[in-house]
């Protein structure tokens, strides 16, 4: 997958974009996908701020995974649900569980309200 994001990174710098991506393995029925979310250069630079702050204020709670990480096992238990959002600048963090909709994952919706908050 680190190919497919890195073409998907560099063909949006042809459009003057940045991109914020966010992958989601539910283990249940070993399904993973991953949504990319195309930004301006100024909110990518502001966007760790805007999620760290977001996160805080649903009190979803997530786990920096350190750069470059090619996975996330450091962090997450084999076999375990997560989602994980990784920043223009690198910067990632996992979440394993929502207090938010208390789901066994952090949930699709309460992610896009984090990211949300960077426009």
């Amino acid at each position: 997958m680190c190919r497919y994001k890195k073409s998907i990174k560099e063909y949006m710098k042809t459009k003057d974009k940045t991109i914020i991506l966010f992958e989601r393995f539910i283990n249940k029925n070993h399904h993973c996908h991953l949504q990319v979310v195309p930004i301006s250069e100024e909110e990518g630079r502001r966007a760790k701020e805007a999620i760290t702050a977001e996160a805080a204020r649903r009190n979803i709670r997530f786990e920096p995974v350190s750069v470059p990480a090619r996975d996330i096992a450091e962090v997450v238990e084999p076999d375990q649900s997560y989602i994980t959002i990784e920043l223009p600048s690198g910067y990632r963090v996992c979440g394993v569980s929502c207090v938010v909709c208390r789901v066994c994952v952090v949930c699709v919706s309460c992610v896009c309200r984090v990211v949300c908050a960077v426009y």
